[in-house]
Formats: structure tokens, sequence, C-alpha cells
């Protein structure tokens, strides 16, 4: 695809940004600053800048959510519609500004595809005819109408994000802002969400605001580009082809990320600019047949080196790494997250492991690096202190062989202040604390970090996190380091910072291992490459080699941004061509670097009939082999949702089509009854009946009733003992011995005390089975709402906690393997218990507030709270089976209750 040959077509002025300044509290300078722009319909509109410089601050601002939702002194105006945003409501200007977030996961709070689409539609008490209408277009457009009843946490990341976007165009906002919509996909899942904005932009309807850094795809949709500087104010704003021909120096300059294509025609000296690979090939194509290009490139630009690893070759750096038929299978599933995985490592390399999301590149590196421990004997570590098998490593032993980095640099942070965090590794080593405090030292000047040595880690901006969390892992000098995604988040300056400290590391004798979705970076500076495919190693070994065979096209990935440009380029000499390092030895032409000047035909616009490049998804998606989809959850399909015909809804039992309130009002009474008792009869006789219409009712399978009900049973009769064993003997009525340890008796009435306690919470525990085997969570929280009249705001937010419930989960796992792989170990016992918590607590209550924050933000923006009341799509109504099922189960209880008195008659 080209580039937009004009910078707007028509249409009307629609947001008007003047002088607009945000400073957060404690912040002394504004970011932006002093910004002015204007936004027309049928215009996209990119905006640029390294971190710091007010990007996501500049967006908030546009949609109200800062400073009405998020704190902020806010000077100058922004006006939308006509409408001063500074006046108006986030629910008012929702209806004129859509916002798609970075983090798709942040943006999910429904249970299903299409009620995440419907979400806003409610908020704003749009009729329920005209909400399904709207959602089923969206839905339709973004592909995902077939998948509508799914859980949105089972669709890719791609797919997530498609789906944010599909919230956004139900809306039927003027307006779009996207902040970095792609940040978290791989390859195709870039190209596929831009294959849709494509379409979007193409009708010319909305105004659309992009922030993003994955710009050789962004760039064949946007008009215009207006680049912030590092303290946020405009430095450069026209249209994208002028801006980037007349200041891609200083763009460049200023940390900020260019496209490749624009790169690689600067090294060709190629005037005008390409901005997208597609422009790059046709330009090529003309200065080949004008001769300002050679038709053959030479030997030396077809065959310059990648980094290579330390040594003459591999086999004589030796293995650093040595990976031996190494599968791993997810808790919930059968499926092997990695599959039979053997690799060999080089010392002294760096390697990138590539792949769609979830095709094991992540779990391969966590077992690796020992963050999660791989079975016994398939990881070997090779290094001047000898074999290490990864598996049966102490985490001292491991922190001083493996560093790692996480993608997200505070699971790893345990100490309070920067400097300790560098000091920890070195502690556990031994050293004397001169030597410790010059190495810290000499650390923090190389991360630029020593004038905030005493702040705080989870104080520190996202760009200097990630520095200290690589500074971690170098300074203990292991002799490998893993990391997860080492450029993410980062402008163009940092992660050239980063790349080049990799290569120091590598060219010192170091081994790095990284995961990654940048294939740029993988092209120019890995050794070795390896290619994950559902689990499965697709291919490993140089990454010349790789590149050069077809292990990325049946691992359904894209090749690089300049691989497939030339790779289209006529002239076969070019399709070698791979690296921008080797476009430097082409600078052979009579003009020179900065000189060459190619024909008009070159600068291609929209509805240029000149050569263009394949669509690179239909041409991925054709060639990757079918990929395994993940088993799906247990259906969150509603019974009372209106717009599921009653034959495909679930076909559970009778006590599945009940009003969850109707379950909720015949169990909580009970409860209190049952915690009054103390007749141990009647608890057996009302635990009894309980678990009888619990069978009979609920339509669970065998099994999971089997699992439930026999862990209650058990769990009753273990529990009698263990609370009967700290009863005082004299309490208990019967003294009978049932058995005496030296003066120690343990008595029946002992027994029965602990029996009566474990038949309560056992009983309480049945009837909690009552709604929880047969009401979905978020059928219960609408039906509160409905017809309790629970406040709306109350009951939505629960259930976007309780999506978190399962995240929180993951966040606790990734905090225990950052603590193993920093070194830590509490030792055991009780005390090592509250130790390891509260080393997980800060991290965990850093993650959830900021989770909590994002998710606020994302249902602010879509109408969260507009009025006293909201659409509820869901009809939940009240019937009399349901009245006649409360009183009918409160008769049948207090009936087992008496029958089980008068038949075991015994009080405790």
């Amino acid at each position: 695809m080209c580039a937009r040959s004009s910078p707007f077509v028509g249409g009307e002025t629609i947001v008007q940004v003047h002088d607009l300044g945000v400073t957060y509290p404690q912040r002394a300078q504004a970011a932006p600053d002093g910004v002015t722009f204007d936004l027309h319909t049928a215009e996209v509109a990119l905006l640029l800048g390294p971190s710091g410089a007010g990007k996501s601050t500049l967006a908030l601002t546009l949609d109200g959510l800062i400073p009405h939702e998020v704190s902020a002194t806010v000077t100058g105006s922004v006006t939308v519609s006509g409408t001063d945003v500074a006046g108006a409501r986030v629910a008012q200007i929702a209806t004129d500004v859509a916002m798609v977030f970075q983090d798709s996961d942040a943006q999910i709070v429904a249970a299903t595809v299409l009620d995440e689409v419907c979400f806003g539609l409610e908020n704003l008490q749009r009729p329920r005819a005209e909400i399904l209408v709207a959602a089923e277009s969206a839905l339709r457009r973004v592909d995902l109408w077939d998948r509508r009843r799914d859980d949105p946490g089972d669709l890719s990341g791609g797919g997530r994000q498609r789906l944010a976007i599909a919230c956004a165009l139900a809306l039927g906002s003027p307006v779009i802002v996207l902040d970095e919509p792609t940040a978290n996909l791989d390859p195709q899942g870039v190209v596929d969400v831009y294959a849709l904005l494509r379409e979007i932009a193409a009708e010319r309807t909305h105004g659309i605001l992009l922030i993003e850094h994955n710009l050789d795809e962004a760039m064949s949709i946007v008009d215009r580009v207006i680049v912030l500087d590092a303290v946020g104010r405009v430095r450069f704003d026209g249209p994208a082809r002028s801006v980037f021909e007349a200041h891609a120096d200083e763009i460049d300059r200023l940390g900020v990320w260019l496209p490749v294509s624009t790169v690689a025609g600067r090294r060709l000296g190629l005037r005008p600019l390409p901005l997208t690979p597609a422009e790059l090939t046709a330009a090529v194509d003309a200065g080949v047949a004008s001769g300002a290009l050679p038709a053959e490139p030479s030997a030396a630009s077809q065959t310059v080196e990648t980094r290579t690893a330390v040594g003459e070759d591999a086999a004589a750096a030796g293995v650093a790494l040595d990976v031996r038929h190494l599968s791993a299978h997810a808790r919930e599933r059968d499926e092997p997250l990695v599959d039979d995985v053997s690799l060999q490592v080089p010392h002294g390399s760096l390697v990138a492991i590539v792949g769609r999301n979830g095709a094991g590149k992540t779990t391969l590196l966590h077992r690796m690096a020992g963050v999660v421990s791989p079975p016994k004997g398939s990881v070997r570590i090779y290094s001047d202190r000898g074999m290490l098998d990864v598996a049966t490593a102490s985490p001292r032993r491991l922190a001083r062989e493996v560093g790692f980095v996480f993608q997200n640099p505070e699971h790893q942070f345990i100490t309070p202040t920067v400097r300790e965090e560098l000091a920890h590794g070195l502690h556990l080593q031994g050293l004397d604390e001169p030597t410790i405090a010059a190495r810290v030292d000499a650390m923090l000047r190389r991360l630029g970090l020593e004038d905030l040595c005493e702040m705080h880690p989870y104080l520190l901006s996202g760009g200097q996190k990630r520095r200290l969390s690589v500074g971690t892992a170098l300074i203990t000098g292991a002799p490998v380091l893993c990391l997860d995604e080492p450029t993410y988040g980062q402008d163009q300056a940092r992660a050239a910072e980063l790349v080049a400290l990799l290569g120091e590391l590598v060219d010192a004798g170091s081994t790095v291992v990284i995961v990654t979705h940048d294939m740029q970076l993988v092209t120019e500076q890995a050794t070795h490459v390896a290619v994950m495919n559902d689990g499965r190693l697709e291919a490993f070994g140089p990454t010349a080699e790789v590149l050069a065979g077809d292990a990325f096209e049946r691992a359904g990935l894209l090749r690089p941004p300049l691989a497939r440009a030339m790779a289209a380029v006529r002239a076969p000499g070019w399709h070698m061509v791979a690296r921008l390092q080797q476009l430097e030895q082409l600078q052979t032409g009579p003009t020179g670097r900065n000189g060459l000047s190619l024909p008009a035909a070159a600068r291609i616009s929209r509805s240029s009939s000149g050569p263009s490049l394949p669509d690179e998804a239909t041409t991925a998606s054709a060639e990757r082999r079918p990929r395994r989809r993940p088993r799906p959850r247990p259906t969150t399909t509603s019974m009372f949702d209106p717009a599921v015909p009653a034959s495909e809804r679930p076909r559970w039992a009778p006590l599945a089509t009940l009003n969850p309130v109707a379950k909720l009002i015949a169990m909580l009474p009970l409860t209190v009854v049952a915690l009054a008792l103390h007749d141990i009869g009647a608890l057996l006789g009302m635990l009894t009946v309980v678990l009888l219409v619990v069978i009979v009712g609920s339509g669970a399978g065998w099994r999971r009733l089997t699992a439930v009900i026999g862990g209650i049973v058990v769990g009753i009769s273990a529990l009698s003992i263990s609370v009967g064993l700290w009863m005082d003997p004299t309490k208990a009525e019967q003294q009978q011995t049932l058995w005496q340890i030296g003066d120690w008796r343990f008595t029946t009435g002992m027994w029965l005390i602990g029996l009566g306690v474990t038949l309560r919470v056992g009983t309480v525990a049945a009837l909690g089975m009552l709604p929880g085997l047969t009401a979905t969570g978020v059928d219960t929280i609408r039906a509160l709402v409905r017809r309790l009249h629970v406040p709306y705001r109350l009951g939505y937010t629960a259930l976007a906690a309780y999506r978190f419930v399962p995240r929180f989960g993951q966040e606790l796992e990734q905090v225990r393997r950052a603590h193993r792989v920093r070194g830590v170990s509490n030792g055991r016992g009780p005390i090592a218990v509250l130790r390891r918590a509260a080393g997980y607590a800060l991290p965990l209550l850093a993650s959830g507030i900021r989770h909590a924050e994002r998710v606020a933000l994302s249902m602010d923006a879509r109408a969260f709270g507009a009025g006293s009341s909201r659409t509820e799509r869901y009809e939940i109504p009240w019937r009399t089976r349901d009245l006649t099922f409360v009183v009918g189960f409160w008769a049948l209880v207090v009936a087992g209750l008496l029958t089980g008195a008068v038949l075991l008659p015994i009080s405790v």
C-alpha cells in the first residue's frame, strides 16, 4: 500500500486545539506545552514525538478524560464539534470522540464480544433495537460477528484491538483517537488492524488522530504529521510527505521513529522519500530503470554480514545454552505451549526468538532462563563455572548465570531504591561493600540514572524503569542475558541505546537471547533466529540462512519491511537485500547519497496504477499452516441474552433458567440459619437436601459434581478432626475416649464439636453452589441491577473487577517468577511465607491500581455514568416459577432440617 497523496481533502474542522498545556501534579514542566492544531473530518493525522513529549496526555484531553477523570492542570483550550471540552462531561464528549487505547486487555469489561460493543451504547441509553443494529454493523465491519458470543479474552491480540475499534465505530463518534493501537501485536496483527483502519480512512467520514511507532503500515493511511519535541511543543506540522522530505534528519535527532522505508530511501538518496514498502519498491524500480541505481547490487551489498557470534564460527565459540527436547504445558489445557524444542545457543551470540502471538516464544524464553523451572536435564547452561542444569539450580546460583529482563519492568523490582536494586545481585555474590558501591556507581552513570539513585523504582518514567531493569541483569556479569520485548514502549533514541548496549555485550562475549516482534531489529542485529510456530520450533540457525528459507511464511510471519519491499523489486539482484547496512554499499551513484533524483513516476498516490506490493495480510494468511486454536472456555452465553435464540442458549437444567436473584434470596437466609444451628442432625438434614437439589437441578456434569461434592464431604470429614484437636476437652459433654496419647485424650465430644463447625461451613458452601453452578457472575450482577436496583455504577464496576480475578493470578505468578530469577530466597516456614507475601504485595498492588485506572478510563471514555440509568439490553424477568422455587426450596430445607433433628438429636 502507498501513502496518501494529499494532506486533507475537504472536510470541516471538528477538533480545535489552541495553546494546550497539561501539567501533572508534582511536575514542573507541562507536556504537551503550547500545542495548537486543528483536526478535520476526512483527515488522518499522525502524532509523533519522543517519550515524555505528552502524546498520550494530549489524546486524553481530546475526550475530556483529562482533566475530568485524571487530575492535571490544563491551560489553553480543546473544542470538539463546537463544544469546549473543559466545560462538558466526559459522557457527553464520548458521542464525538471515541478512544482506542494501547492495552486492549484494559478496554474489556464485558463477558462476550457482543456485550463489549453494546456497552457504550447502553450507557448512552440508546433503544435496544438500535443498540443491536449498531453492534452488528460494527462487528461485521471488523470481521468479528461470527465470534460475537466468545469471551473477548479468547481473541488474539489483533482481534482484541479490532474489537476495541468496533466499540469506537458503534458509538458513531466522528473523531477516533488511537493511542499506539498495534504496540502489543505481532506483525500480522499489525497488518490486520491497518487493513481495517485503511477501510475506515477511505470513507473520509472520520477525523482520526493516530499515535503510532509501527510507521511502515501506518503511513498508508496518514495524510498529515504533527511532530512534538522533547518538551511537548509542536516542532513540525504539515502533509506527511512534506514533513518527512524536509525534516527527516531533525525528526531522527529528536529520537522519533521513522518508517524503515524512509530510512532506506535516505540511505539510497531517493527523492522523493518513500514512506511505505510499496513506495520503496516503486522507487527502486524507477531508479534501476533510469540507471540511477544498479540492476545488480554489488556482491558486497548482498553479502553484508549480520553481527556474528564471538569466535570464528558458532562451533568454535562453543555452546552457552543447550536445550534438549523441551516441552511445556498449560495447567488448564492438554495442548503443549512448547512442544519438543531442541536447540543450541552459541556462546557470544544474539539470538532472536520470533513468532506470532501465542506461538510459545515467551514460554520458551522463561524455561531457558529458569524463570519457570523446566524438566530436569532439558536446559543446561555452560560457562567458565562449568555446567548448570537450570531445573535443579538454586535461585542464587541461577542469578549468577542468567540475567532476565521482563517485558513489564515492575515485575522484577524488589527493593525501595534504584541503588539497592542494582546492588542486590552483587550482595548475593558476596562482594565487599567498596566493590559493590563502585560497580553500582558505574552502572548508574551508564544508565543515566545517577541523579535518581535514591528514588523508588516505581516512581521512574517508563523508559527509566526499562533501563533499570536491564541494569539489574547486567551488573551481576551473568554470561547469559535474556530479554522479553526489550524495545517495547521505547522511542527510537532509547531503543537505539539499548540495542547498542546489547551489541557491546555480545562483542564482549556475553550471550543474549531476546523475544521480539521487531523484525527489522532481528534482521539488523541478531546472529541467530529461532522461529516458533504453535509451540514448535520451525527453524533455528544463522539469521541470513533462516531469512533465505521459508520458515517465516510457514509460521505465518511477515518478513521485515525492507525485505518485503526488496523482494518485490523487478530486478532479481535486489531480492537479497534485507538489512539497512547493505544499502551503505550502494552509495555509488553520480549524485551521491543525497542527490539521486528519481522520475516522478516513483511518487505514488493512492490512485496510482503503478507497481505495489501484494496484500501482505492475504499472502501470509494463505501461506501459513492452520494455527492451533485455543480450547474455548466454558460458555459465557447468557440464559437471558435476547440476541440469542432460545434453541441456542445453554441447555443446562431447571435451576439455570431461574432469575439469579431468586437463587440468592433462596440461599442467603438459609446461610444465616446454618450458621446459627447447633444441632448436628439438623445440619446434616439441611446439607443433604441442599446437595440433592444441586445434583438434580444444576445440570452440571458428573465429574464436576463429583469433584465439588466430594471435596465438601472429604473436607468435612478431615476438618472435623482437625478442628476438634483444638477444642478444650473439659468443654465437651461426651468424654468417651476415641484415642489417647500420653495424658492427652481425643474424645467423642471434641470430635462432635469439630463436626458441628465443619458442617456449618459445608452447608454454607453447598448453598453457595446453588447460584455458583447455575448462574454466571455476569448474569447475577445484571439481575441485581435490574431487579434489586443496585446502582449500575457499582454493579458494572464489580463486573470489571470480576474480570480482573484471572489477571490477578497471572500477575502473582509473574512476580513469583521475577523473585526467583533475581535470586530471592526467603527460606521455608511461617516467617518465610510472610516475607514472600510482603515482597509480592507492592508489585501486585501497583499492577492492580494501574489496571483499575486503565479500565476506569476505558469505561468513562464509553460514557459510563452518563446518566442516572442506562439501557439494560438483557431482560432478566421475575416470574412465577422464581417465587415458587424460593418457597419450595425453603420448605424442602426446613423439612430436611426437622427430619435430621428428630433422627439425630445431637446438640453441640
